[in-house]
């Protein structure tokens, strides 16, 4: 598999991984990520890419994206509501880790994690967030070697009020990845 950032002529592949996550998430029950599925954030796939935030994990035979992964060096509106406002430097916040349908379930999104975290430097600090419920997700983080550090109670996303679980891998504590 090859880890890159995503090409501006990628954004219908980028948008197509995140389109089939969205629906996997709705068959669940989910309102997560729901706002996805009616297009109206094509144009923020089109910036993302655009900015450099937006990686592709590529099964090196094809050309089919296995995953995708946002990775901001800077807080947005959402990483300040959910562990305010924080300059810590060599900090990246991850979003929308999202597998293709065809490679769910073959140990994808762990895999990605970790080629994130063997490509940021030596003082790294990693940083999402998961909804709490998502029993799924927030093992593979702690799998990946993400350490648990909160829960924001009752946090109003638009789509939801939910709670969610914060982690935090630091490169220089965990150097076997």
């Amino acid at each position: 598999m090859i880890f890159r950032k995503a090409q501006a002529t990628e954004v219908d592949k980028v948008n197509e991984v995140i389109i089939q996550a969205a629906h996997r998430l709705k068959k669940l029950g989910s309102k997560q990520w729901s706002s996805m599925l009616n297009g109206e954030k094509l144009v923020e796939i089109k910036d993302r890419i655009q900015n450099g935030e937006v990686y592709i994990y590529q099964d090196n035979n094809t050309t089919e994206i296995a995953g995708i992964v946002y990775v901001y060096d800077n807080q947005s509106e959402w990483d300040k509501q959910l562990w305010g406002n924080d300059n810590t430097a060599n900090t990246y916040y991850i979003h929308r880790l999202a597998i293709a349908d065809k490679y769910c379930g073959k140990g994808m999104a762990i895999n990605l994690l970790q080629e994130l975290q063997e490509s940021v430097e030596p003082q790294a600090i990693l940083r999402l967030d998961c909804l709490a419920e998502q029993a799924v997700l927030n093992n593979l983080y702690q799998r990946a070697g993400f350490s648990y550090l909160t829960r924001i109670k009752d946090h109003d996303t638009g789509e939801q009020v939910a709670d969610f679980n914060l982690y935090e891998w630091q490169a220089s504590k965990n150097s076997q990845y």
